[in-house]
């Protein structure tokens, strides 16, 4: 048949037929021919046997450059041992056990457009600040609410913090924010009680730091390192974005979150027979200290003149028994030896002149001095306290809240304010009126500052004095401060000298109580290291000079002491009369708490003593009572 006699479909048919039987041809070269059916399994993937020599020459040469290039030092060990422990100690280590209230479903449940006022946020009044220098319990781990101070390994340690007080006017907090959010002035279905019920967000505490150039910006303090619950509160005082809102209010209904947030723990004292009290308190309870250390003053007192008593009487005693019995005793007014008895000038003198003007004068003290009511300061401070598991809408009229810093540091100078801070309901829901707009998205409502406070010095926990210049070197004295008490000596130091060494001192057994002396007299009090280094290297004694205005400009002049300490130069008056007044200040300071012995607990059940007296035996130290070198104040001779 010839291909003109062909119809078009077989014409189709024949091209199709064609293109098929290509197609099936490439597909068999290119599976059988080209990529081949034999696929090997090398590693983790299939290569053909053309590319095996291929994979096989860059693994060979990649572990040939390995072996030629130098060995690369192992990861150095550390030890799991603590790691392991602590893991052991708490299983829920790693959870956050952060108390989670109520959801706040009830926040996002409301819906619609609403438009409310801003509630007023009452200002701190009487605002009270104290600085307490003590020893306390320091914590020695991260404190959390599954782990409290309560729970937690503590040493005693040497703090220094500064508390404020302030009333807050709960009422009207209360009345405020239910005036605002479901007062008889806003629409009947805007009224919501869950708006009308104000959440605290705590106690914000600033302080300025006193330069060379001024005052410092305020700085927000840091919540005390007791408090457990102090890295949720701290986000209150950086929060921006309102959609914490529901994070942070649900966990801040707690009663035990927000009572700690408005009065934080205070440390345990270490200080045997040492108690705190809010500043309010604190002034009464130093003044019944004081008291009570002079009448035991007065009792010492009493108690060694009855002791002197005592003695004169069995010293005499014999006297008389001798001159009862007819034995013409010797007249030093010159009456003769007969058989009456003699003339004792101090038989019926008991009392020396200097007994009977102490006695005198603690009579006129006793009938100046008026009498005080006694203040039960435990009573009182139990009624600042808000009471554990009380609900905030059942406070009225005016709380305490206070607060404290923990943190300051040594030598430096600093003055506070305070605030209050409670939550905005409607942060992020744009329903605060236009006057209020801009505090739409502000998660916090912070009541205004109160004012500075004046200010306060933080001690150094160590001095050096100059007392007098030499020729080749000063004397100084040094004052060092360990676990509450302040320890003092003198050092005479040449240039390029250190400042301090360790000495060895003796108890000074002046204090002993009556009875003991006689009974110790002979024994040797056992001698206790004190390292008195300052890290301060003499340098030089150089003549400085100031003016004065004092009617007309006068010039002083004086020498001063030159010393390298922190790798800063310090030139430091030498003479008390020379010193700042600031210098002086804190001499008296310490020269007076040094004379007190310091009772400090090892832990917080058990005890052990610290202190040190000042002075040493027979070289007439300061007596208390007025006795010069090496006087008794228990009526034993200077030795």
């Amino acid at each position: 048949m010839s291909r003109s006699k062909e119809s078009p479909i077989e014409r189709i048919v024949h091209w199709i037929v064609l293109g098929v039987s290509v197609l099936f041809s490439l597909a068999v070269l290119l599976y059988f021919v080209i990529m081949g059916p034999n696929a090997v399994k090398y590693g983790s993937q299939e290569v053909s046997p053309a590319n095996v020599d291929r994979e096989i020459l860059e693994d060979t040469q990649a572990i040939k450059n390995k072996l030629e290039s130098s060995p690369e030092p192992k990861p150095q060990y550390s030890a799991k041992l603590d790691d392991f422990k602590s893991m052991m100690d708490s299983s829920l280590g790693g959870l956050d056990l952060q108390p989670i209230g109520v959801p706040a479903a009830e926040l996002d449940a409301i819906q619609g457009d609403r438009e409310y006022g801003l509630p007023d946020i009452p200002q701190l009044a009487n605002l009270a600040a104290q600085k307490v220098r003590t020893v306390g319990f320091m914590p020695l781990s991260k404190l959390e609410p599954a782990n409290d101070y309560s729970q937690a390994e503590v040493e005693p340690r040497d703090i220094d913090v500064v508390t404020l007080q302030a009333e807050f006017d709960i009422s009207e907090l209360l009345a405020s924010f239910k005036r605002t959010f479901a007062g008889r002035g806003i629409k009947a279905e805007w009224r919501d009680q869950t708006l009308a019920s104000p959440v605290f967000a705590g106690i914000e505490m600033q302080r300025q730091v006193l330069t060379a150039s001024g005052w410092s910006e305020w700085q927000t303090v840091e919540r005390p390192k007791v408090d457990k619950y102090a890295e949720l509160i701290q986000q209150v005082y950086d929060v921006e974005a309102a959609n914490k809102l529901n994070v942070l209010m649900p966990q801040f209904r707690t009663s035990d979150v927000w009572r700690n947030a408005l009065q934080p723990q205070m440390y345990d004292i270490a200080v045997v027979d040492q108690k705190w009290y809010p500043p309010s308190l604190y002034d009464e309870y130093e003044k019944q200290l004081e008291m009570q250390r002079r009448e035991e003053l007065r009792e010492l007192r009493e108690s060694r003149r009855e002791e002197s008593e005592e003695r004169e009487d069995r010293r005499r005693r014999p006297q008389r028994d001798t001159q009862d019995l007819g034995g013409g005793g010797f007249d030093p007014f010159g009456g003769g030896g007969g058989g009456g008895a003699g003339f004792n000038p101090g038989m019926n003198q008991p009392d020396t002149n200097r007994d009977r003007r102490t006695r005198r004068r603690d009579e006129r003290q006793e009938e100046q001095t008026p009498q005080r009511p006694q203040v039960d300061l435990e009573e009182e401070y139990q009624k600042l306290l808000i009471e554990e598991g009380q609900q905030l809408e059942e406070l009225s009229g005016v709380i305490n809240v206070w607060t404290h810093d923990d943190s300051v540091s040594p030598g430096q100078t600093y003055r506070y304010r305070m605030r209050c801070g409670v939550f905005n309901p409607v942060a992020g829901k744009e329903w605060l009126s236009e006057q209020y707009s801009e505090y739409n998205d502000d998660v916090v409502l912070w009541s205004d500052f109160t004012e500075p406070t004046k200010s306060f010095d933080i001690l150094k926990n160590q001095y050096i004095f100059p007392s007098d210049g030499k020729t080749n070197g000063v004397l100084c004295k040094v004052a060092k401060l360990e676990l509450g008490q302040w320890h003092l000596h003198d050092f005479f130091v040449k240039p390029g000298e250190s400042v301090g060494r360790l000495v060895e001192e003796k108890k000074d057994d002046r204090r002993r109580r009556p009875g003991q002396r006689d009974q110790q007299e002979e024994e040797e009090t056992e001698p206790e290291e004190f390292d008195y280094a300052t890290g301060a290297v003499y340098v030089d004694t150089v003549d400085t000079s100031t003016w004065s205005l004092l009617g007309n400009f006068v010039e002083k002049q004086y020498e001063s002491m030159v010393y390298i300490q922190d790798q800063q130069v310090n030139v430091v008056p030498i003479r008390n009369r020379n010193w700042s007044s600031s210098m002086t200040k804190a001499y008296k300071t310490i020269t007076a708490k040094a004379e007190r012995d310091i009772t400090v607990k090892e832990s917080r059940s058990g005890g052990f003593n610290r202190g040190m007296q000042r002075g040493g035996e027979g070289q007439g130290g300061f007596d208390p009572f007025g006795g010069g070198a090496g006087f008794d104040p228990f009526g034993g001779a200077g030795r």
